[in-house]
C-alpha cells in the first residue's frame, strides 16, 4: 500500500507531496540530489535512448532541470 505525505516545503513555498511505498520514495528532487543525478544521467546508453537528455550530462544540466521540476525555472515548460 502507498503512502502520500507532505515533505518540506517547494520552491514555489507550497508543500512539497511525496509518495512512499516499502521499496520507493518518490518526491520532487532538490538540489542535494544533483551530484547523484548528474552522475547517473551522463551515461550515453542512457542519453541515446531518450530525446532530451543531453551527452555529456553535467553537474549545471541536473540543477537546471530541478529548476525546471521545481517550478523555479522560466522556461514556460511545466
Amino acid at each position: 500500500m502507498s503512502e502520500q505525505k507532505e515533505d518540506s516545503q517547494s520552491a514555489r513555498g507550497t508543500p512539497a507531496m511525496a509518495l512512499e511505498t516499502l521499496r520507493l520514495l518518490l518526491r520532487t528532487p532538490d538540489l542535494e540530489d544533483a551530484p547523484g543525478i548528474a552522475e547517473l544521467a551522463d551515461n550515453m546508453n542512457i542519453a541515446s535512448q531518450t530525446r532530451r537528455i543531453p551527452h555529456p550530462y553535467s553537474l549545471r544540466d541536473a540543477e537546471d532541470w530541478i529548476a525546471l521540476m521545481s517550478g523555479t525555472a522560466d522556461n514556460g515548460e511545466t
